[in-house]
């Protein structure tokens, strides 16, 4: 789902642990397991499962698994396929608005804003709406300033920490989403010491035809 901590998504170490309790329990194992197999071929995934001791053939939406099964997927998966955390993190920040997007919340994104900018200045009312079915998550806090015709300042404000890098792949996704070349840029860090992320996100014209 995109909504409740739509941005809180973390790969490896103590943001990993951060990071799950902020998607739907049902969906985070089906999605990481549909983006690592989708990606690099079901021989990697089974690795990647038998590296991190999950005894799970296919993981449904409709049933939940603890916490402890997506730490040791995602950590293994950071091994077996030698990427950065950082990297793994904003590749499954574009994939979720894509998933959440074929999985039951496509309308809700499309009532959300018809543009990249509007989008992004309605994300408390898209929580908001979301977070009538998902009482128990935390949502986090967005807000747009200095908007102008081809950027604008994106703050996020959440008590989990380590998000950067999937927020970045997430507002890639969207500008996907909305056929949006988009540059994303780090103005200021929660964890260099400042109060909340805030990020420069740069657009071009929206092409819907």
């Amino acid at each position: 789902m995109l909504g409740g901590e739509f941005l809180a998504v973390v790969f490896g170490q103590q943001p990993v642990r951060t990071y799950v309790k902020g998607l739907p329990r049902y969906a985070r194992h089906r999605a990481v397991h549909e983006l690592i197999e989708g990606r690099f071929g079901a021989d990697a995934w089974h690795a990647i499962k038998a590296d991190a001791g999950v005894d799970v053939e296919t993981f449904s939406s409709l049933q939940p698994y603890p916490d402890d099964v997506t730490y040791r997927l995602v950590e293994a998966a950071s091994r077996r396929l030698g990427l950065t955390q950082e990297a793994l993190l904003e590749g499954f920040g574009e994939y979720w608005v894509r998933y959440t997007g074929q999985h039951g919340y496509g309308d809700v994104l499309k009532m959300s804003g018809r543009t990249l900018p509007a989008f992004l200045q309605n994300l408390d009312i898209l929580h908001a709406r979301v977070g009538r079915s998902f009482r128990e998550l935390t949502p986090p806090s967005f807000e747009c300033t200095d908007v102008q015709e081809h950027a604008l300042l994106l703050h996020y404000r959440s008590h989990r920490d380590g998000l950067t890098p999937f927020v970045i792949g997430l507002i890639k996704g969207l500008g996907a989403m909305f056929n949006t070349a988009v540059h994303v840029s780090v103005v200021q860090q929660k964890s260099a010491g400042a109060d909340h992320d805030v990020f420069k996100v740069e657009y071009g014209p929206s092409d819907q035809s």
